[in-house]
């Protein structure tokens, strides 16, 4: 098996920590103070919408979540430039909070 090769297992897991702790948004709504879209709501993803929703996992959250590793700031920042490179974003999407958290889980291996 590759070393750094993403099990289903971790993928199911890393999914799962996200919806525990993604906010939704509905595109096509109205828009907040920094121009992104509003109406917030917790997830599950279960409830059909005419709308489309995105989830997101707000970067303050983010960061509390990938400190809980043990890796230092400077390993999670380097993390974080590669997944992100030119990003300023207040907000992950599933994808990206997924690479964050594998890349993090193969770091903490070493």
């Amino acid at each position: 098996e590759i070393e750094f090769a993403m099990s289903q297992e971790e993928i199911l897991n890393y999914q799962s920590t996200f919806l525990d702790h993604s906010l939704q948004y509905v595109k096509g709504g109205g828009k907040d103070d920094n121009g992104d879209e509003q109406s917030p709501t917790r997830s599950p993803l279960g409830q059909h919408s005419q709308k489309q929703k995105q989830s997101f996992i707000p970067v303050n959250k983010a960061v509390t979540i990938f400190s809980n590793s043990g890796l230092g700031r400077e390993t999670l920042g380097r993390i974080w430039d590669v997944v992100l490179p030119h990003s300023k974003a207040a907000k992950l999407d599933e994808v990206d909070f997924t690479l964050m958290m594998h890349l993090i889980v193969c770091a903490s291996r070493k």
